[in-house]
């Protein structure tokens, strides 16, 4: 497989020896955006699946703690509001959120902490340093936070 992608791509990504296995500097730039391609290639497959059964998948990032606590304590009462919806919820780091935001592989994020960025919408949460981000394009859910806060 990987000997396909190489010459597919027409560079060698491993060094192979008895020594054992390591990225070229091609393969690294490889790994660096397989993830992304990974992420939204499972996307893709979610969004096909949700458009096959009438459902529509939000897929919401945030810190380990508000995946396992308290976000799933405010899905409860947004899946009855809305139920032609699946919230698929993610832990995931600050920075990670913002990327995943970024490149369309996440529809919101929680963080703690603000950023400067004009693509996109950001809700301040409560009384500590937590941050709602989504794309600005967003019309579904900036329509669903604003109706519930």
């Amino acid at each position: 497989m990987i000997n396909r992608i190489e010459d597919a791509l027409g560079y060698k990504l491993l060094n192979r020896s008895n020594k054992g296995v390591f990225p070229t500097d091609m393969g690294l730039v490889v790994l660096k955006y397989s993830e992304n391609i990974i992420l939204n290639y499972e996307k893709m497959l979610d969004e096909m699946e949700s458009i096959d059964k009438k459902m529509d998948t939000v897929r919401i990032n945030a810190t380990w703690s508000l995946v396992n606590y308290s976000l799933p304590c405010i899905l409860y009462r947004v899946k009855r509001k809305y139920p032609n919806h699946k919230y698929e919820l993610i832990s995931s780091s600050n920075d990670n959120t913002l990327r995943d935001i970024q490149n369309d592989i996440c529809d919101l994020g929680f963080i703690n902490g603000s950023v400067n960025d004009p693509s996109l919408n950001i809700h301040r949460i409560g009384l500590r340093r937590l941050f709602l981000y989504l794309p600005s394009t967003t019309t579904f859910l900036t329509r669903l936070i604003l109706k519930t806060s």
